[in-house]
């Protein structure tokens, strides 16, 4: 099953649960996936949180039961800054900022916030 993990530590609830038998022949192996999409996990996700994957599974022949854990979080889309002309102290430059909006719904309310040497705020660009 796969839920959210806090930075506190804590689980929450679990949103994806999968349950498949397995049969092995003596020293063979078999991948089980279990495929989440964006809709699915977006609803859980929280600020500095990580998703917590619990794997267990029960050997019928022997009654052992092994279990795993593991914890990861959701690798953010990358910005791409470029730097348009030279760059002189005292002057104005201009930067071109590129971000990819690598997920199924359009973003809105985009906000950057950049801050630098020389700049006494952060200077707020809304983009829509």
């Amino acid at each position: 099953y796969l839920s959210v993990t806090f930075y506190t530590g804590v689980s929450g609830t679990i949103f994806k649960e999968t349950k498949k038998e397995v049969e092995l022949a003596p020293g063979a192996s078999d991948r089980v996936t279990m495929p989440v999409a964006y809709k699915e996990y977006r609803p859980h996700l929280v600020d500095q949180g990580a998703m917590l994957l619990n794997v267990s599974g029960h050997v019928k022949e022997s009654g052992q039961v092994l279990a795993k854990q593991h914890t990861f979080r959701l690798r953010t889309p990358d910005l791409s800054l470029t730097l348009l002309g030279a760059a002189v102290v005292g002057q104005e430059c201009e930067v071109q900022i590129v971000f990819k909006n690598p997920l199924p719904v359009t973003l809105t309310n985009v906000v950057f916030r950049l801050e630098g040497s020389g700049l006494q705020r952060p200077k707020i660009l809304n983009v829509g």
